[in-house]
């Protein structure tokens, strides 16, 4: 009997404690469910915003059109990869009317694709931005009334490090205008070619000596620059083209020599030459070539239809002047042509 009541009374005394344990144990896997309900939540969310930023960064490389939205972003890349025209979009899910929207693009512009924006956007003094190959550009779009309209303006640019600069065509020339056995004309960028020796003119489209000795002279360039022309040579004639030198002068300059036997790179100063390098072939009568010459200070480069042939480092008292012209000593005017004559800007 007395046993009995022991048990019964520790079965009684500990059956509280035991319920209390059961207790905490279902308040911890309560608590332990709402962590799990949480963290599965916050996953759910963190797995929303990455598909979010993989969806944009999709759009940033692989889409021609871009549709931001103003709501879930304020910050976003344009890049003109492949040429291609870009379309940029703005929207805005925003319910509050009096929300201030502000987008930023910031704009790549690796080529001349063109980038159209919204009709509804209302441009800085009403112009709309030109965007210049090789640089990057900050444009900021603000809303006042939840995307109806945006104010855009460029708010900076800034040069692409390591990026190319455009070559910009300084002089340009196909003879393209009536024919003339008196005058030379304009070239087509709008120089004046002048003639200061001898008679000059135009045949089919092409620079021609019409007798005597022909000097044409007169474009002021950059320090810098690429020069080139096709030649058809008429024969035994020794022409020339004179690339740099103060003036319209046979005594001071640097330049490149033609005849039957090839091309040349001559300095000539005080009337004294120096060969500063030769290509020699035998250039046959009515043969076109083409010759480019690179000057980049002291150094100029010599192509021979695209082909480089000579190079030459000088330092010389000539190598800052900038004027240039052809001497063509007429041998055979019938045949004997310059054409498609250009003059380029070089890094």
């Amino acid at each position: 009997m007395s046993t009995e009541k022991t048990g019964y009374l520790q079965l009684n005394i500990w059956a509280p404690k035991e319920r209390l344990f059961l207790d905490e144990w279902n308040e911890n896997f309560e608590t332990i469910d709402r962590e799990v309900e949480n963290t599965k939540k916050q996953l759910s969310e963190t797995t929303t915003n990455i598909k979010k930023m993989i969806t944009y960064a999709n759009v940033v490389e692989k889409s021609n059109v871009y549709e931001i939205d103003a709501s879930n972003v304020t910050n976003f890349v344009v890049e003109t990869e492949n040429n291609e025209d870009k379309t940029i979009i703005l929207a805005s899910s925003v319910s509050n009317p009096n929300a201030l929207l502000s987008i930023t693009v910031t704009l790549r512009y690796l080529n001349s694709a063109s980038i159209y924006f919204p009709d509804n956007v209302i441009w800085q003094n009403d112009e709309k931005p030109t965007f210049e190959v090789g640089k990057i550009f900050m444009v900021l779009f603000q809303s006042f009334d939840n995307g109806a309209t945006w104010l855009g303006a460029v708010v900076g640019n800034w040069g692409i490090p390591g990026f190319p600069k455009p070559v910009e065509t300084i002089v340009s020339d196909d003879f393209t205008r009536p024919n003339s056995t008196t005058s030379v004309g304009k070239a087509d960028t709008g120089q004046t070619w002048l003639t200061p020796l001898g008679v000059t003119g135009i045949s089919s489209n092409k620079l021609y000596p019409v007798s005597g000795e022909f000097v044409f002279v007169g474009f002021d360039l950059v320090s810098d620059f690429s020069a080139s022309f096709d030649y058809t040579i008429g024969g035994a004639e020794d022409s020339s083209f004179t690339f740099r030198t103060p003036s319209a002068s046979t005594q001071n300059r640097v330049f490149i020599s033609i005849t039957q036997n090839g091309i040349a790179l001559i300095k000539e100063i005080g009337g004294a030459k120096t060969k500063l390098g030769e290509y020699l072939f035998t250039w046959g009568t009515g043969e076109t070539h083409n010759i480019k010459v690179v000057a980049k200070g002291d150094i100029f480069t010599v192509f021979l239809d695209s082909v480089q042939h000579i190079t030459s480092v000088d330092d010389n008292p000539v190598k800052a002047n900038k004027h240039m012209y052809f001497t063509l000593y007429q041998y055979n005017s019938a045949i004997t042509r310059v054409e498609k004559f250009r003059v380029e800007s070089v890094e």
